[in-house]
């Protein structure tokens, strides 16, 4: 049998403590899922941002090709000459090129953003 008298406030002084440590754990979670909002945000963000590159990129993609077939009509007409014609091509690889990577990052973004929403 313990006296609290003599224990000198032992079991008020860790209940307190134990209090704190409740109200600090939940402050961890608190701030833990907040982070997490966070990234979640960040993650939905990047996303809209790929699938206006991706957009962008299409509609870039289609403009050199259009201009690499205007250029490939007029060499064979006669009006420009064949370095031209090499950078109308070259523009539309580079073109071509960018649709692939944005196709690639917008996919990457939907697929880790999908994650955190079957995780979390």
């Amino acid at each position: 049998l313990t006296v609290p008298i003599y224990n000198q406030y032992q079991n008020k002084n860790n209940q307190d403590q134990k209090r704190i440590e409740l109200k600090k754990a939940e402050l961890e979670r608190d701030q833990l899922e907040m982070e997490l909002r966070m990234v979640v945000n960040n993650l939905f963000m990047d996303l809209e941002n790929s699938q206006l590159e991706l957009n962008s990129a299409m509609k870039l993609n289609a403009l050199a090709k259009l201009d690499f077939e205007q250029a490939e009509e007029q060499y064979k007409a006669g009006v420009v000459n064949y370095i031209i014609l090499l950078d109308k091509k070259d523009r539309l690889f580079a073109a071509q090129s960018n649709v692939i990577q944005s196709k690639y990052n917008y996919y990457f973004k939907g697929k880790l953003l999908q994650l955190y929403n079957e995780r979390y």
